[in-house]
């Protein structure tokens, strides 16, 4: 049942008040990264569960959001805490007219669909001329090796996230979240969460001093997380945007390797 504090957390889509540290955090800067696209732009938010981000998209600067979910409870949640009239929807046939959105976010969502070339294909469909999709995916190389998760049907590679989404589209910026790098001496390493063939874990130059650094993601974020949508509008301090391993980055090297990748796409 839907109370007025918190969403019924069934582990399918993250709550902030209940899912882990890593998630919580992961799912907040996946939001941050897509706030400079959404200045006065019509923003559809596609699985936007109990409507922390389609908030924190509006408070943005965003002309109008529009949240679909597939769940009617998470979209009666979200109306009741923030007063967000969000349509109940699927994403392979989202319940939207051609051309009617300039910006499409799509966090942690082609993942949990049985169709997902169909819902890029709906994707491209709404969105107008000079429409823009975000979208992210968990990379199946490594995700797979540290979670079985029930609610995926389908995961993608790094190639295969690539070679789906350029079936429609063309033009692709690709972005990672998490890095997973095999050298101490890579660009990455000091923000990853371990060096795989060193067996050291991620800032293992500043591992005394990280929590005193940025301790807002290594520690419980009990103050973040009634107001998830505010704190997705905070900014990052010098600190946070060396160390951070949740800040995404642009993948300038087609070899690094990454926990979930992040594409900015021009239709």
């Amino acid at each position: 049942m839907v109370d007025k504090y918190t969403l019924k957390f069934t582990g399918e889509r993250m709550v902030p008040e209940h899912s882990g540290i890593p998630t919580f955090w992961a799912h907040i800067y996946r939001y941050r990264f897509a706030l400079p696209f959404v200045k006065n732009k019509r923003v559809l938010d596609i699985a936007c569960g109990e409507g922390y981000g389609t908030s924190s998209l509006q408070l943005a600067g965003a002309k109008n959001t529009i949240g679909i979910d597939i769940s009617f409870m998470a979209c009666k949640f979200a109306y009741q805490k923030y007063r967000e009239t969000n349509i109940v929807g699927s994403g392979e046939e989202i319940p939207l007219s051609d051309n009617s959105v300039d910006l499409l976010i799509s966090f942690e969502t082609i993942e949990h669909l049985n169709r997902p070339l169909q819902f890029l294909k709906e994707t491209k469909r709404v969105l107008s001329e000079k429409g823009i999709l975000i979208i992210s995916s968990p990379n199946k190389d490594v995700y797979d090796l540290n979670c079985n998760n029930e609610y995926h049907l389908n995961e993608f590679t790094k190639n295969e996230f690539i070679k789906s989404l350029r079936r429609y589209y063309i033009s692709l910026k690709l972005f990672g979240q998490v890095p997973i790098v095999d050298h101490i001496f890579r660009r990455n390493s000091i923000c990853a969460r371990k060096i795989p063939k060193s067996d050291l874990p991620g800032i293992w130059r500043l591992e005394k001093i990280r929590k005193k650094i940025i301790p807002e993601v290594f520690n419980d974020p009990e103050d973040k997380r009634n107001d998830a949508n505010l704190t997705i509008l905070e900014k990052d301090n010098l600190y946070s945007k060396i160390l951070n391993p949740y800040i995404v980055r642009p993948v300038f090297n087609i070899s690094e390797n990454y926990l979930y990748y992040i594409a900015v796409v021009d239709k």
